[in-house]
């Protein structure tokens, strides 16, 4: 389910370009299933990134920064364990 979840993510952000698939109703789908994940769900968020993982999200995190906009990047990066 996690592994789902951060597959999501990359469609969400990223789309295509990250080897994602193209679909761009995936796409809508995965934004907002972020959203939703923010707005109800990222207080019962699941352990923090190893730090290898944690330094591959936080890149993700900050090339979304302009998708996502500052306000969801800074609750991603709180729920997820990163750096403000």
């Amino acid at each position: 389910m996690l592994a789902d979840r951060r597959r999501r993510l990359a469609a969400a952000v990223h789309g295509p370009a990250a080897g994602c698939h193209p679909d761009l109703r995936l796409r809508a789908h995965a934004r907002a299933d972020l959203a939703a994940w923010l707005d109800h769900e990222a207080a019962t968020a699941y352990l923090a990134p190893g730090h290898d993982r944690a330094a591959a999200f936080d890149h993700l995190v900050e090339d979304a920064r302009p998708v996502l906009g500052e306000g969801r990047t800074r609750l991603l990066r709180f729920h997820t364990g990163l750096s403000a």
